[in-house]
């Protein structure tokens, strides 16, 4: 049963992490890349008003933005993620291994969680258009934005991921595309989008 979670609150936090400069709504195109990397079925980071429809499930802590609760593999944007939400992942990813998370490069925020953790890896630094512009949600601009920070990629030290996957996503990272073009496919929820 396909359970969506939209309120006016959605709407307010995503007016309010558009107004934050640590967070970022990745192009479709990388998060693909991602999913299609670690096989993930779950989306974890964002509101219901920015979260990728081609995925079975979108949580943000213990909110269910589209789907199910899974412990399946996962794509984390954890710049869409409060502080809280944040320490609640903290034991699964240790425990886990199919999961990918993308951060912002360099010092992290006052009141936010360091995200290199015990049993992570460095996949790749990079910088380049791979962000949607901020308020895409209420444009539906398919625009890119290159920001200041660059964007880390952490994966499981426990698994392991093709080298052409993460050649194929480091790629999409440092593009230097306009526009994100987005595919309205199948996958997911996607077909009700």
């Amino acid at each position: 049963m396909l359970r969506v979670y939209f309120s006016d609150g959605e709407r307010l936090l995503q007016e309010k992490m558009d107004k934050d400069p640590t967070c970022r709504s990745f192009s479709w195109k990388v998060l693909r890349q991602a999913k299609m990397a670690v096989n993930a079925t779950t989306y974890v980071g964002d509101t219901a008003l920015t979260a990728p429809p081609f995925f079975d499930n979108a949580v943000r802590g213990d909110v269910i933005l589209c789907g199910t609760r899974s412990s399946g593999p996962r794509v984390i944007n954890w710049t869409g993620l409060s502080q809280e939400d944040q320490v609640e992942i903290l034991p699964t990813l240790r425990l886990t291994s199919d999961w990918i998370l993308f951060a912002l490069a360099g010092k992290t925020k006052p009141d936010t969680t360091p995200f290199l953790l015990e049993g992570s890896k460095k996949a790749m630094t990079t910088q380049g258009k791979a962000s949607r512009k901020r308020k895409w949600w209420q444009s539906g601009d398919d625009e890119l934005a290159e920001y200041d920070k660059r964007v880390e990629v952490l994966v499981s030290s426990k698994n392991i991921i093709s080298e052409d996957s993460l050649g194929d996503l480091e790629a999409l990272l440092n593009s230097n595309l306009t526009k994100d073009n987005p595919h309205n496919g199948t996958e997911g929820v996607e077909s009700n989008y």
